[in-house]
């Protein structure tokens, strides 16, 4: 019986990875066409598995230097969790940004899936700022910023800026700096570049980098509108400022009720004290021989009546 089933994992396994290989196929061809992955640019990785000894992590990942119309499953390279090759088609060579796809891995543990893609419109977000020493994109008020995750609508979405290196492998402590640096991106641009994306599913990384796609499209157009895609537009400072008025008359009249309470427990008190003081004041005034005297004169003297 166990022997069946290992070899029914072993069979579902092997069913996985070549769904995933045609996945990432599909997907190649798929940036392609939006040229986001031309010129053999870009790449993908998927991780599956959970890490444990029944189920190891295994890594997938697009080779270098291929056609990515033309990519097939067969062309995927296979990894373990500690970048050994498991299996490279004959012919292929491990792409410059494997070491890139174990830093997202690592950091971002819930990750299975990376995407990278050489857009025009993440390329040219880089350089909105004129001097190119931003190292941050800004985002507000874009109906898109829903889409990447961790963000609504009227949120500042932050996108970290990492410069180019001469090889991709060479972008590793920077982007491994701005992931502790930024907990909440999902996304790092890259200079003059393009842009890494993840997920926790292939499915979410792809909505992610579409709606990233969008937002740096977005953002580009807006620059030659001559409006800032990081600024809070009138309306929206209209809407901050109305959030803050119902915030503050919410405050008031907290501290108004509040000090109606005070009030009321302090007129309770005085009202408790002062009917004590003459339960007090009534008990005195009828006790018999009040101070030694028997006539009640006060005074302790008396004389006889004769």
């Amino acid at each position: 019986n166990n022997n069946n089933n290992n070899n029914n994992n072993n069979v579902d396994e092997e069913t996985v990875a070549k769904e995933i290989k045609a996945l990432m196929s599909q997907l190649c061809e798929s940036f392609y066409h939006k040229n986001w992955q031309v010129g053999t640019g870009g790449g993908i990785s998927i991780r599956t598995g959970n890490g444990t000894p029944s189920s190891p992590y295994r890594i997938f990942t697009t080779p270098s230097g291929i056609q990515k119309e033309d990519m097939i499953s067969e062309d995927v390279i296979e990894l373990d969790e500690h970048q050994n090759v498991v299996h490279c088609p004959n012919g292929q060579q491990m792409s410059s940004m494997t070491n890139l796809w174990f830093i997202v891995y690592k950091l971002r543990p819930s990750t299975a899936c990376v995407l990278h893609t050489h857009s025009m419109y993440a390329q040219l977000a880089t350089m909105l700022d004129a001097t190119e020493t931003s190292h941050e994109l800004h985002l507000t008020h874009l109906e898109m910023i829903k889409g990447v995750g961790n963000h609504a609508y009227d949120d500042k979405l932050i996108v970290p800026i990492i410069n180019n290196q001469r090889s991709e492998s060479l972008l590793g402590p920077d982007l491994e700096r701005v992931l502790v640096q930024y907990p909440k991106c999902n996304a790092v641009l890259v200079r003059r570049h393009g842009v890494y994306v993840w997920g926790d599913s292939w499915e979410q990384a792809k909505t992610q980098l579409e709606c990233f796609d969008y937002l740096f499209e977005s953002a580009v157009r807006m620059k030659s509108m001559g409006v800032d895609c990081g600024v809070v537009p009138v309306h929206g400072q209209e809407q901050d400022q109305k959030k803050m008025k119902i915030h503050h008359h919410e405050n008031v009249e907290q501290k108004t009720d509040k000090k109606k309470d005070d009030e009321v427990a302090i007129k309770q008190c005085s009202k408790k004290r002062s009917l004590e003081e003459m339960e007090n004041g009534h008990a005195e005034s009828t006790t018999p021989y009040s101070n030694g005297n028997r006539n009640g004169s006060g005074n302790g003297n008396s004389s006889d009546k004769k």
